[in-house]
This record gives structure tokens, sequence and C-alpha cells, in this order.
């Protein structure tokens, strides 16, 4: 159809608009995309005839404008809703927190050339679930998932647990290129092949839902759940850190949909935990309690209360709450780990020597050092002889029990498990890891309090350097 509009002659030039993606054989492709906020709300004060704003009716302009994710058809319904009702502003912003799908369908009485949001996108994944069931559920996860930078590994290790139509695609790369491409046909979502990672507007994301039914919400948003879970890194531990960085904005989503479901299943306290525990290693403790707190409570629903699992939640919310200082919260759950342990594993289990390990820095950061040395030492036993001499967790603890020798003013006794602790992480080829770093700074920090300041600078300028790098990367 467009060829027959397009001149003869280079004479002139015509702009047409379409959802369809491949066009490159008729056409230059100029992708036109969302307007920014700034932008968004201008247009929208226009359209509804605002004149002269306020502060505050820009202000809200400004958030109806992010709301709407910057969509100028959207923007456009929403300043014909405005004019026509008429209504204000504020009044918009709370219909549409409340009822959101309901404006999206409403196109204006007076301009009819486009079709509502609604209907458009309605249309647009009719077509593409007509042409491949298998990118209609693409879209489906999608439309669950955080909107922007969604990883293909959701889709790929993922996809046994998203249903018949989608398990195809599990360790099959060119069957997932091929889906994304039928997804992305009429523009619904966008490939980055690049960083293989998928966008999806909001507003296709409220449409898509609002199609379904209740049962069916539900039925995705534990698939999802399970997907996400599986492709979370396990351990969470800084080889990994990466990648857990990239599947995190997901798990956060997840965490909305475990709520809104009310999904407390192992593989959802799994997948909390893992992010809580990531968000606790980065310091970014206010995003990781709630996870860890939901973690627990999960656990302790589903399991019995003296389960390993739970005593493992337990302890890695004594954790979060000690990185904070929060003393009073963090004690009694390392002795409920503590004890949950005991009683269930061998007096040898490396398990123990973590929480004994944790509960003796508890001590030592509230000067109890009496209490904590003792409890040190059987932990740093039992990961001697469960891992070996040689383990970075021996490391770990010979390094927690200097820190502890030093406090106390014991320099003598701080410096061979320093050195020791260090010799450790050089063999097991950790050069850029945060432990290396705090050993190394530990140790220059004792020779700088002794003077003997040639043998720190080395030590000092390569745990900065280390640290530089991890912030860099």
């Amino acid at each position: 159809m467009v060829r027959d509009f397009i001149p003869s002659t280079a004479n002139g030039e015509i702009l047409l608009t379409t959802r369809a993606h491949a066009i490159g054989k008729v056409a230059e492709r100029i992708e036109i995309d969302e307007m920014q906020p700034e932008e968004g709300a201008l247009f929208l004060l226009r359209r509804a005839g605002i004149g002269s704003p306020s502060v505050e009716d820009r202000q809200l302009a400004h958030e109806i404008s992010e709301a709407l994710g910057g969509l100028p058809l959207a923007l456009d319904q929403a300043g014909a809703f405005i004019e026509e009702t008429p209504s204000s502003l504020a009044e918009y912003l709370a219909f549409y927190k409340s009822e959101a799908a309901s404006l999206l369908d409403r196109r204006g009485e007076v301009t009819e050339e486009h079709k509502s949001v609604a209907v458009t996108f309605s249309l647009a994944f009719e077509m593409v679930a007509r042409n491949s069931a298998v990118a209609a559920d693409l879209i489906l996860v999608c439309s669950f998932l955080a909107p922007d930078a969604i990883p293909e590994e959701i889709f790929s290790k993922g996809a046994p647990d998203l249903g018949d139509n989608l398990a195809a695609l599990a360790n099959k790369p060119l069957e997932l290129v091929k889906a994304i491409g039928e997804a992305a046909r009429f523009s619904l979502i966008d490939r980055h092949p690049e960083k293989k990672m998928l966008d999806i507007h909001r507003l296709v994301q409220t449409v898509v839902r609002v199609g379904m039914n209740e049962a069916g919400q539900r039925l995705w948003a534990e698939r999802i759940v399970r997907a996400v879970n599986r492709t979370f890194p396990y351990p969470v531990e800084f080889a990994n850190w990466n990648q857990c960085e990239r599947m995190l904005a997901q798990a956060q989503g997840c965490a909305g949909l475990i709520t809104d479901f009310d999904l407390e299943t192992a593989e959802a306290a799994r997948l909390l935990n893992q992010a809580g525990f990531y968000l606790k290693e980065r310091a970014r403790f206010a995003e990781a309690e709630p996870l860890l707190v939901r973690t627990l409570a999960i656990r302790e629903r589903i399991r019995d209360v003296d389960h390993l699992e739970v005593a493992t939640c337990a302890n890695n919310l004594a954790l979060l709450y000690a990185h904070q200082g929060k003393y009073d919260k963090a004690e009694p759950l390392y002795v409920r780990a503590l004890t949950i342990w005991r009683k269930a594993r061998s007096p040898d289990h490396p398990s123990l020597a973590t929480c004994l390990n944790n509960l003796a820095a508890l001590f030592s950061n509230q000067g109890k050092y009496a209490e904590a040395e003792p409890l040190y030492l059987r932990a740093l036993a039992i990961r001697e002889k469960a891992l070996g001499p040689d383990h970075p967790n021996v490391a770990a603890s010979l390094n927690n029990l200097a820190n502890l020798y030093y406090k106390q003013g014991k320099r003598a006794e701080s410096e061979p498990l320093y050195v020791r602790a260090l010799a450790v992480l050089e063999n097991a080829h950790l050069p850029d890891h945060p432990s290396l770093a705090a050993t190394l700074e530990n140790l220059g920090l004792l020779y700088q309090a002794q003077n003997r300041h040639a043998e720190a600078e080395p030590l000092l300028c390569r745990a900065a350097e280390i640290r530089k790098k991890r912030e860099e990367g």
C-alpha cells in the first residue's frame, strides 16, 4: 500500500506512521522515541488547553507524563479527557492510578483520527498472537516484568517454567531470536541485541494484563517468579555480582508479584533471599531489608520453624541488621539460626562455622571481645577441618580473628594471622575480590601503626586500586 504513495521522482518527501518494525525495503525507518517528561508535560498542557499553567499544574503534568511513559498518543488522550470532561490534572492523575485501563480505552470525542491506546495495542497483540503463540507468550511474560532491560536469559534459562510454548526456547538461541522478532513486529517490544535485553512500554504491559482474567494473571505471575528464580545466580558471590545486578530489577519486580498474588512458595522465598543477600552485600540496606524480612516470613510458613532454610534466612537478616549497627535486632536472629544448625547439623559443619563467625563479629563490634574470641576460634577450627587450610573462608576467619586482636592492641598476635590470610587469598587467585582488598588494607594499617611505612604503602595502594576497579566496574 505504501508504494502507491511514494513519489516517483526525487522531489518531495512523504512521512507515514506505522507500528510495523521491519520496513527497510520500503522506506527509511525513523524511530520515534517516547517524549521526555518535560516535553510530554508541555504537550499535555497545550492539548488540555491549559494556557497559563501554575507551578502545581506543571508538576502534575510532569507526573502524568512519567506515568504514561511519554507516549504521545496516551498524552493526547489524557489532554482530550481533561479538556472535554472537563476535569483537573490532579483528578486525571488520581483516576489513572485507580482506573488506568478505562482511561487508556477512552478516545477523545472531538478527534477520532486515531484509535485509543488500548485498542491500538490490543489489535497489535492480537496480530502477534495470530502469527505466533510463542511470541504472544513472550509478550505476556514481559508484561509482568520490570519494563526496562529485561534479560533474555529469562526466556532461555528460565524457559522450562514458562509454559509449553516458551519451553521450546530452552537452550535454542536461534529460536529465541526468531520469537523475539515476531514479538517485535508491531513494536510492542524492543530488543537491544548487543546487550541481549528487551524493553516493553509500561502501557503495553497495562493493556495486555487487563486483557487477562485473574486466574490467568496469577498463573503467569507464578510462572515468571519460578523462571526469574531459576535465572538469578546461585550462590550470590563476588564472581557473579554483574549477573546479579543484571537480574536485580526483575527480581525486585517479582517481589511485587509475590505480594500481589500471595505466592508463598519455595521458589519465591529463594528468589527474595538471593536478591536481598546481593543487595546486602552491595550495602543497599534499605532495598534489602523488605526482601529478607519477607523471605523469613515465607520460609516460616512453608517450612517447620526449625528447618535449616529458616536458619539460613534468619542468619541473612541478622547480617543485614549487624551491618547497620542494629545489634539488638541481629543477636536474637543469630542465636536462633545457631540453635537450629546445632540441632540439625554435625558440630563440624561449615554452616555452623558461618553462624559462629557472624555472632562473633557482632560481639566484636560491641566490644565484647571475651565473648567473641572463642566463637572465632571455633569457626576457624571447623573451617580448616571441613574446607582445608587454603580455602577463602579460612582466610576470612583468620582475618576476623586478627581484627579482634588488633582492636585489643595485640598487634603481635594479629600480624601472623593477617599474613596467612593474605597468602591464602593470593593462592586462591582472586585478584579483585573485596576480601583481598580488606586483608591488604588491614595488614597495611597494622604496619603503619608500627611505623613500618615502607611495608605498609604498597599494601594500602593495592587495596585502593582493587576498590577503585570494583567501583568503576
